[in-house]
């Protein structure tokens, strides 16, 4: 319910195209002052002023009296970046796949976690530390955006290739947003990744528990599928672009991996 809420103020405060062009250009810029930020939305001040208002705690001032994003207005930049916004209208959230999506990949907590370091950077270690305990003993070597079984592979040999895994991931969304006029946010990237994989995670500790036949199955797509998922969406927010960029990425990626295997 205190999701469903804080999402209704945010399209509520971004329901105007002149309100998304403020978020964009502070969200873009840092910081701007009263005339500049007029100049650039180009509208009267007495509508600038208006939609200034109306934007609330989204907006505050810095010690020299320039407008910077508050907290919840960066969480608020992020999710408009993420086209979670239509122009004139709303996206809506009570399709079916609005709620797939809420579930695989929940926007919110997801903002949460790139505009908050101090959390997002310990959790992804954490992530990737417990995967790879996962997998090295379940014995499964990773490969792109795959496991396969490797019952012969020594602990040392699989830390090696996850690193180099993770190392390859990171090079290759990388060179595939520079080619899109997407630079920085490597450490938005790097805890992108990690939270990617999760759905492997919880696949390498389930095929602790079935018979060796499972590792690297039939069964580990679905795992597959909704690590793609969550990559294609923290992607966009970590290089700030749309979900058809990042998704076409992804899906490249998801390529590469099926010629691989």
């Amino acid at each position: 319910m205190i999701q469903q809420a804080e999402d209704r103020d945010f399209y509520r405060k971004l329901g105007s195209p002149i309100r998304r062009e403020i978020v964009r250009l502070l969200g873009e810029r840092g910081q701007m002052g009263a005339t500049a930020l007029n100049e650039s939305v180009n509208v009267s001040a007495g509508r600038f002023y208006y939609h200034l208002d109306f934007l609330g705690d989204l907006v505050t001032r810095d010690k020299d009296r320039r407008y910077i994003l508050s907290e919840r207005g960066k969480l608020a930049y992020q999710m408009l970046m993420g086209n979670s916004f239509t122009e004139g209208n709303q996206t809506k959230r009570n399709s079916i796949e609005g709620t797939l999506m809420g579930i695989l990949a929940p926007n919110l907590l997801l903002n949460h976690i790139f505009s908050i370091k101090a959390v997002g950077l310990p959790l992804a270690g954490l992530i990737l530390l417990s995967t790879f305990l996962v997998q090295s003993n379940a014995l499964l070597m990773p490969s792109l955006l795959s496991l396969s079984y490797s019952p012969g592979s020594t602990t040392i040999w699989i830390s090696a290739v996850f690193v180099a895994n993770f190392a390859i991931l990171f090079a290759f969304c990388t060179l595939a947003s520079y080619t899109l006029g997407k630079r920085g946010g490597d450490v938005d990237l790097f805890i992108s990744l990690a939270l990617s994989q999760i759905p492997l995670a919880i696949y390498a500790a389930l095929s602790l528990f079935m018979p060796t036949y499972f590792r690297g199955s039939m069964a580990l797509i679905p795992f597959q599928v909704w690590s793609m998922l969550i990559l294609a969406v923290t992607l966009a927010k970590a290089k700030k672009m749309s979900y058809l960029a990042s998704g076409l990425i992804v899906l490249c990626l998801g390529y590469v991996t099926a010629v691989m295997a």
